[in-house]
């Protein structure tokens, strides 16, 4: 993918364009920043910024092009020059993870029905998860602005996040944990971006501003 909304695939050597995502704003940290493809390889998913929103959007797909036009999905995600989030992942339950940044508004990440500074958990027609613990697209909330998404062969999904300065932090977002919800976890490593050294933390209240939220007093265990 790049910023200025071309999609691109590897063909042999060559990269071979498949669309160019309309309306799309490459100002600052905008862009087309997230491509994702369904597990039945029929969908290709996309995540990019226009001048008013973010916003996700799904192009039929054969596998090796695009085969109709775009539909949006989900629109209205907060915008700013900088914290647009992006990533986009299936998990092991065929339901599309979205990432989305705080916009700069650092409050909205802990507002429940705000989509800024999120991870939202969202069918492929974009709607709520049926199952998602605020009866909305909110799957795990207190974001400053996740840039990864991955899951483990046990199905664990894993969230990687910028801190301010320094500390960037690999997070753990574990439904099971918490009896209250199925957001967050602690940070599991934080890394200082200034000594290059990788902490464990321990203290879930000591991460940066937009870090995931502690919602019951319970540390995890050291790995």
């Amino acid at each position: 993918p790049g910023v200025h909304g071309v999609q691109r695939r590897l063909d042999g050597d060559r990269a071979v364009e498949l669309a160019r995502v309309g309306d799309v704003d490459a100002s600052s940290e905008g862009g087309l920043l997230g491509l994702a493809i369904n597990p039945a390889g029929d969908g290709l998913f996309v995540y990019y910024s226009t001048a008013r929103d973010n916003r996700i959007a799904r192009y039929p797909f054969d596998g090796r092009a695009i085969t109709g036009d775009p539909e949006v999905i989900l629109d209205n995600i907060p915008v700013a020059s900088i914290h647009n989030g992006g990533q986009l992942a299936f998990g092991p339950d065929e339901l599309l993870y979205a990432s989305t940044g705080d916009a700069t508004e650092r409050g909205s990440a802990q507002d429940r029905n705000s989509l800024s500074g999120k991870i939202l958990r969202l069918t492929q027609d974009g709607r709520a998860a049926p199952d998602n613990p605020f009866d909305n697209e909110v799957f795990s909330l207190g974001h400053r602005n996740v840039q990864g998404l991955a899951f483990d062969d046990s199905g664990r999904l894993f969230a990687s996040e910028f801190g301010q300065n320094t500390f960037d932090e690999l997070n753990l977002i574990d439904r099971d944990r918490f009896e209250m919800c199925w957001i967050v976890d602690f940070p599991m490593y934080e890394i200082n971006d200034k000594t290059g050294n990788i902490d464990f933390s321990h203290n879930p209240f000591s991460m940066p501003q937009g870090g995931i939220e502690a919602l019951a007093g319970q540390e995890p265990e050291a790995p």
